[in-house]
């Protein structure tokens, strides 16, 4: 559900204290205790969510996009890029692939589970790709140092399992394989303890302007992920120059996002308490309310 020309300021912070997020987190525990989904009900949920659960490339990162399902040449499908900006130095990507909290990443033998060695496989063909087809890569990856500037993440298991064995084996691969490896409860943690704010700093350059509504509806974290045409048309309208991504872009960004169902029930919240959650543009209270 596309929205329309905000006219008003959202006090996304009330989140943080409103039934929906209770709600929100509710559903993903159901989901993650059902051992007879399948790996696309995760996707799903995801997707419509991804302002909340996906993690972000960085600690210092704020100005967060999501992607789904983007092709990469004829033979390759990542489930999830999150894209973040790094100021003057562009984008950071990281491609992420998802399997199912339920599979082990080790057996009883201490080796990898079919399933890891199959999210590992998918890495490498990722990481091959992009070295030898730097020229494609770099349009849908715009950034200023391809190589540089694209990072891995798998998202496997729980942790429940034996702590001490993953930590050691984890840390190994990581670092042979060049690529993060968390549970579906780091998704868990990313959602609980995420700042949702009324507004966020976007970086610019001297010049280039976010107005206050823009900024306000950039942070709404009720987004769904941009699908791949959607991406590949973004990346067409974009301005060449590849530092501060998002406030020379921020018309596009925000033309092409889309919004979860759940969106209106936080709306329908807010209004029936009546704790000024939505605020004129001119209400003090709202846009001092970082």
């Amino acid at each position: 559900m596309p929205m329309e020309k905000a006219e008003k300021l959202y006090a996304w912070k009330n989140f943080n204290r409103s039934p929906i997020k209770k709600q929100i987190l509710d559903k993903w525990m159901q989901l993650l205790g059902d051992k007879s989904l399948k790996e696309q009900a995760y996707q799903v949920f995801l997707r419509n969510h991804a302002g909340m659960f996906i993690p972000q490339g960085g600690p210092t990162f704020r100005e967060q996009l999501v992607l789904e399902k983007i092709r990469l040449g004829g033979d390759y499908i990542t489930d999830f890029i999150s894209v973040d900006s790094d100021r003057s130095d562009g984008f950071k990507f990281t491609l992420i692939e998802i399997e199912s909290p339920h599979s082990n990443l080790f057996t009883n033998e201490g080796l990898c589970s079919n399933r890891l060695q199959k999210a590992l496989k998918q890495v490498e063909d990722w990481q091959h790709w992009i070295q030898d087809n730097k020229d494609t890569a770099s349009r849908i990856l715009p950034t200023e140092d391809l190589l540089y500037s694209v990072e891995y993440l798998i998202i496997i298991g729980r942790r429940e399992e034996d702590k001490d064995l993953r930590r050691s084996k984890l840390k190994l691969l990581e670092r042979q394989k060049n690529v993060k490896i968390r549970s579906f409860d780091h998704l868990t943690d990313v959602f609980l303890s995420r700042s949702y704010d009324s507004y966020t700093k976007i970086s610019k350059s001297s010049g280039e302007t976010v107005s206050k509504e823009q900024n306000n509806q950039f942070t709404n974290p009720f987004y769904i992920a941009y699908p791949d045409k959607e991406w590949r048309s973004m990346t067409n309208k974009f301005k060449k120059s590849l530092f501060h991504m998002v406030s020379r872009n921020i018309e596009v960004i925000l033309e092409h996002r889309s919004y979860n169902t759940i969106l209106p029930d936080y709306e329908k919240w807010a209004c029936i308490n009546g704790n000024n959650e939505f605020c004129s543009v001119d209400d003090q209270f709202i846009l001092n309310s970082r």
